[in-house]
Formats: structure tokens, sequence, C-alpha cells
């Protein structure tokens, strides 16, 4: 059981940069991109003999931008230690016992400035947002994601739309403690492909936290960071027809607050679709939240079922 609560929230974009969304986007792209080529190179029967035989321009090529794509940057975030996991698994199992959860409504959505398209010769297509509702987004491309092949066939060219979302959290009571908080997205796609010589579609979700909204930036270097593909698929699939549901596996975490602070929970959520010679057609979806729940626990009680676990698992020595 929760409580439900609606909160004033600045809007969505205020907490979340362009150049942070921009970064998102394009390291969303580069995943899909090296899901594509390898799932391409695992079919070259050459390679399976002798993975660094030259086969032909077109081979060699991929091979080299697939080690481009392994060797990219990838920006830190901070994470939870397994054993700090197994302690927030009790914590949160035991506290509901006590006080419930708060079930908060997440403001709108919003478009991001990041929509990219191919822009050569012979593509057309764009991806259009239909509605922004609360924690979420329906989005279709409109007109039909085309390549006709004029400009390197063979090669995907990448279309890409992100949407953002964010929410403050209430400020924290006179305690230091830790945030809690849970919440189950919904996706749902569709796609008609009537040809496709290569490509793939990704769509992504992106959902970072930080202590305090008033110092931290969200996705930055100290900001958490969780990552997930509700759905992906590479081209061609062997089905002219994609129309998919899913319900995700539920999404926790926590966040470490001190008294009077304000922490924050982003959302940067997208797709990216890769295409060489071929139409998509009734491409749509739609990237949704849910309900976000949270709970605050003190240090003191945190601390002490760590306590509790560590000498659960370290047992004294029996005296002889």
């Amino acid at each position: 059981m929760s409580e439900r609560k609606s909160d004033p929230q600045p809007a969505a974009g205020d907490l979340i940069s362009e150049s942070v969304v921009r970064r998102v986007s394009e390291d969303r792209r580069a995943d899909a991109e090296l899901v594509l080529i390898t799932n391409l190179l695992k079919d070259v029967p050459e390679l399976r003999v002798d993975p660094g035989a030259r086969v032909s321009d077109y081979i060699d090529g991929l091979v080299k931008r697939r080690a481009e794509l392994l060797k990219r940057d990838r920006p830190a975030s901070a994470s939870r230690t397994p054993a700090s996991q197994s302690i927030d698994r009790v914590v949160t199992a035991v506290g509901q016992f006590f006080s419930p959860w708060t079930g908060i409504y997440l403001p709108d959505f919003a478009n991001s400035n990041v929509d990219d398209a191919p822009g050569v010769p012979g593509t057309f297509g764009d991806f259009k947002t239909d509605w922004l509702f609360p924690g979420g987004v329906e989005f279709e491309a409109d007109p039909d994601l085309r390549d006709l092949g004029i400009v390197q066939p063979d090669t995907p060219k990448w279309w890409g739309h992100s949407w953002i979302g964010s929410y403050v959290f209430p400020v924290q009571p006179s305690q230091d403690g830790w945030l809690y908080y849970r919440f189950t997205p919904a996706t749902s796609f569709a796609v008609n492909i009537w040809a496709a010589q290569a490509g793939a579609i990704i769509l992504y979700t992106n959902v970072s936290t930080i202590s305090d909204a008033a110092t931290g930036s969200l996705f930055g270097p100290a900001a958490t960071l969780t990552v997930d593909w509700p759905y992906s698929t590479t081209l061609p699939t062997g089905s002219p027809c994609i129309d998919v549901q899913v319900t995700d596996t539920q999404v926790s975490g926590s966040i470490q607050v001190q008294a009077g602070q304000t922490p924050a929970i982003g959302f940067i959520y997208g797709i990216s679709t890769g295409l060489a010679t071929g139409l998509l057609e009734n491409l749509s979806g739609t990237l949704s939240t849910g309900l976000v729940e949270y709970r605050f626990e003190t240090d003191w009680w945190v601390g002490a079922v760590g306590q509790r676990l560590n000498e659960a698992a370290n047992p004294p020595a029996a005296s002889s």
C-alpha cells in the first residue's frame, strides 16, 4: 500500500541539460550500433575460423568500427556495492510494516532538443511526439522511416529522439538517512518492416539520481545511473511485423541524503533506429514510468540492519 501525493515541480528540462541529453543519446546510439555490427560479424564464416582474417573492405570496415565502439569512453557513475544492496533489500522489506510507501505523480515528460535524422540523399522520415503525459510519452515515425540506398546502401542510416522527465523529492527531515524508491515501467512498440537490408531498433530508459537538487547534477559524475533496454532488435528480423507489450521488471534504488537536502530523480527515455536500404512503416510506441513510490529510512536504522547482517554472515568462532 502507498499514499499518493502530487507536488509542484520544476519543468522537466530545468534539471537535465541539453548537453547531458545529447551525451546519453549518443551513448545509446553507439550501443545500438555495436549490437548491430556484432550481429553482422558473427555470421561471417571466415571470422569464425580466424578473427583477424581480412575478408573484404566492407567487413574490414565493420571490424574496425566495432573496435572503435568498444574503446569509447563511458562516463563513470556511482553505484551501491553488493553488500549495500543486500542491506537495501532487508530495509525495504521490513520498513513497510512501520510506515507506508508514498506514491507520487511525475510531471509531464518533455521533448528534448535531441532529434536526429540522417540528412543524406535518399533518406526520409522523422520521429514525432504524439502525447506527453505524466511520466511518459507516446511517439510515432511520421513520415515513415525510409532509406533508398542511394548513399552507401549497405551502411545503416540513423534516426533518434529522446524525451526527459524529473522529480524533486520533498526536503528530508532533520536526520541523515536513505531515500528508497521503486517503480515499474511499461513499454509498447509496433512497426511493419517492408524491407531492411540491415538495421537495428532500440528503445532505452536511463534513470539518474542525486542527493541534492540544489548542488548536484542529474546524470553527472557523482550521480547514480541505471540503463535499460525495454525493447531491442536487429534487422532484418525474419518477421514483417513487430507488435510487443512489455512490462519491465521493477526498478528500485536508494539515495543517501543529509538533513535538509532535496534528492531528485531524472529520466531520459528514447529510441535509436538504424536502417540500410529499407522501409519501416507505421512505427509507434509508448514509454511510461508508472507510479513512483518512495520511503525514507534513518541512518541509524540502516546501520543497525547492516551490522546485524554482518554478524549473521560472520559469526564468532566457537571457543574450544
